[in-house]
């Protein structure tokens, strides 16, 4: 997709799952500024965007050097998913304050858009969709100083995400049976990654349609399905019987959403259309297993 006018443009979060993918998208006419930590494995942006500068965000003083890049885009996917091993203070750090941070720099050097991948989850469900609703709260009120792209992401998988998606399929492959899982009621709309870095893409090059001051873009396959059915899906694609998924083993989590499903109504106004459903995502995962091509 080519995206017009040499700009520089900032992507946190570069070398994780979503992030390298975008950096690796993005063409001539961008200058990338990927924001990593130390230390960072990078090899997932290898051979990708073709102007790339590293960033580091723990070293220096990193809010300075953002002021003097002076990028015109933000494309914000850093995230802290939580755990049992993980702080809240640390949560609220990566997923609140930080890119509340970055966003007043980004205003204050003269930034046009800010684009957040934002999760679906309602806040109750823990601490981890809590702060990212807050953060959500805070870009409202900076919608009138830059345009805001808020992209509401539902649940998108792809090869070694290490999401649930990617779980079941390893689990399955492996034999490890049986496998224990809530009821599977509740419905979900799943997305392919390579789907979901064209929306974020097509959304980015269409900017001046989606509208001015702060957008909510759902980014998903504008279809929700039991999640009993998609994973038997996956069980009938591997050759693996049913008989081994062990449906209602494990209680719903406290505050479970029972139906989530991405509004694409904005993405489709644009012109992007999924070029893969659920099917055609999960064989491009096994051929990618395999040592092939997607």
């Amino acid at each position: 997709m080519a995206l017009g006018g040499n700009q520089r443009i900032l992507v946190t979060g570069a070398n994780g799952y979503l992030g390298s993918r975008l950096c690796n998208s993005l063409g001539e006419g961008w200058e990338v500024f990927a924001v990593v930590r130390s230390g960072s494995e990078l090899t997932r942006l290898e051979g990708g965007a073709i102007s790339l500068h590293m960033l580091y965000a723990d070293e220096g003083d990193f809010f300075s050097e953002v002021l003097q890049i002076q990028p015109e885009v933000v494309i914000h996917t850093a995230t802290d998913y939580g755990g049992q091993d993980t702080r809240a203070k640390e949560v609220e750090w990566a997923n609140l304050e930080w890119p509340r941070r970055l966003l007043e720099v980004f205003i204050k050097g003269g930034g046009s858009v800010f684009v957040n991948c934002d999760t679906s989850l309602p806040p109750a469900v823990n601490h981890y969709a809590f702060t990212k609703r807050a953060f959500r709260e805070r870009l409202k009120i900076e919608g009138e100083a830059v345009q805001v792209i808020n992209l509401v992401m539902e649940h998108f998988f792809g090869p070694g995400d290490g999401r649930f998606v990617s779980f079941v399929v390893d689990q399955l492959r492996a034999g490890a049976h049986p496998l224990s899982l809530t009821a599977g009621e509740q419905r979900r709309d799943f997305l392919y990654v390579d789907d979901v870095v064209n929306a974020i893409l097509m959304v980015l090059e269409k900017r001046r349609e989606v509208g001015p001051g702060y957008v909510e873009v759902g980014v998903g396959s504008g279809e929700a399905r039991p999640l009993r059915e998609r994973v038997e899906g996956i069980a009938d694609l591997l050759g693996v019987s049913r008989d081994v998924l062990e449906f209602g083993a494990l209680p719903y989590r406290d505050n479970e959403p029972m139906c989530s499903v991405a509004d694409v109504s904005i993405l489709k106004g644009v012109g992007w259309s999924p070029a893969n459903g659920f099917e055609e995502g999960i064989l491009k995962m096994l051929r990618v297993s395999e040592g092939g091509s997607p």
